[in-house]
C-alpha cells in the first residue's frame, strides 16, 4: 500500500506509511508555532488512529524554535 500524504506544504510534509505503521514528518524551512503544532497534532492523531508503532522526523530544515 502506498504512503498517505496528509500534509504537504512549503513548511512541512507529514506522511503515514500503512504497511510499516510509521508516521513521519519532514520540515522544509523554519516554521511558525502554529504550523509546528499542526504537524505534531495531526501526526499524533494519525499515530493513535492507525495504531502506529514508530514516528520518524527530519527536522533539519526547521531552524531554531522560540521558547
Amino acid at each position: 500500500m502506498p504512503p498517505i500524504t496528509v500534509i504537504n506544504n512549503e513548511y512541512a510534509t507529514l506522511v503515514y506509511q500503512p504497511e510499516q505503521k510509521i508516521v513521519y514528518h519532514t520540515f522544509h524551512k523554519p516554521l511558525t508555532s502554529a504550523y509546528f503544532r499542526q504537524v505534531l497534532n495531526t501526526g499524533a492523531e494519525l499515530f493513535a488512529k492507525h495504531q502506529a508503532c514508530k514516528w520518524l522526523s527530519d527536522d533539519r530544515g526547521s531552524g531554531a524554535l522560540s521558547p
